[in-house]
This record gives C-alpha cells, structure tokens and sequence, in this order.
C-alpha cells in the first residue's frame, strides 16, 4: 500500500526501491550520515516508514523516516522514613530492571521500535546506560507534536487559574 500527501507545493510519497541509487548517493555525501547504508531511507517495516519529499518542480529534496518511539519518564517516592538508602535503591532498581524487560516485550509487540528516557540525575542516567542498555545520544532533539502541546498548555492554564 503506498502512501503520497500533498501540502504547501510540495509531495510526500513512499520510498521505494526505485529511490536506492538517490539514497545512496546523497547518504555518501552527507558528512553526517556517510557511515550508514543509503537503504536505512527506504527500510519499511512494523513502526517505520520512509518518504521522499518532493518540491513543486517534482524533484526530490530529501529523505524522511518515522519510527515509532515511546518516551518514558519516571517519579520515584521519597524513601520511606526507617528505610536503609541501599534497600531503597535495591528495590527500585530491581523494579526499574524488571519492568523494563516488560517493557521490551510489550512495546515491540506494539510495533514501537525504540524508547527514549528523559533523565538529570547522574545516578539513574548511569543505571540506565549500566543496568537497562541505554545509550546516550547528545544529538537527540525532541518536540511536543500540536496536540499534547495544546493539552499541557490548558492543564497548565487551568493549574494556574486554580491556585489564584
């Protein structure tokens, strides 16, 4: 089943295997990318797709993959009072290592093909990387798509509204 949307002068159609020698030509040429296999622009499959973005003249400008992500974020409790530190860490990381191998079933089965983790604490980042096989990637960019976006700002707005 292929794919092609319309917007602004410009089209978004499906990859395909005709756009290989593009792919591969521009991915050699591009600094950034070099190292990689021009296929990974047309690769489909469970929680991917790949288009080619096409200006008005119907010539491609670039290469777009979607894979579908999850991004977790995590509110521990407080240690409970009378509770050595170490049993608390113990108990949380087993909950954290357990739930993430969980996790890993329950979200492949739903197609999601990588989880992103948010994290500032410097003990549960090294876990993470540690423990769960994380990696760090200091060149991942996030954004809020419309939607939540306009969600967050009302909760916030109303959270406001109520504590005034």
């Amino acid at each position: 089943m292929s794919s092609s949307f319309e917007f602004d002068g410009y089209k978004l159609r499906d990859a395909t295997d005709r756009d290989e020698d593009l792919a591969q030509a521009w991915t050699r040429a591009d600094e950034y990318h070099r190292d990689l296999d021009g296929r990974f622009w047309l690769e489909k499959g469970q929680g991917t797709e790949t288009f080619v973005c096409e200006g008005a003249d119907g010539e491609p400008l670039f290469f777009l993959r979607l894979d579908k992500a999850v991004r977790i974020r995590i509110q521990f409790r407080p240690r409970p009072e009378g509770m050595d530190e170490r049993e608390h860490r113990a108990i949380v990381r087993q909950a954290l290592t357990r739930g993430m191998a969980f996790l890993d079933v329950t979200l492949s089965v739903r197609h999601f093909r990588e989880v992103i983790f948010d994290s500032v604490s410097p003990l549960l980042r090294a876990f993470t990387i540690g423990r769960l096989r994380f990696t760090r990637k200091p060149d991942t960019l996030t954004r809020m798509l419309p939607s939540f976006a306009l969600k967050r700002t009302a909760q916030r707005n109303t959270l406001q509204t109520e504590n005034h």
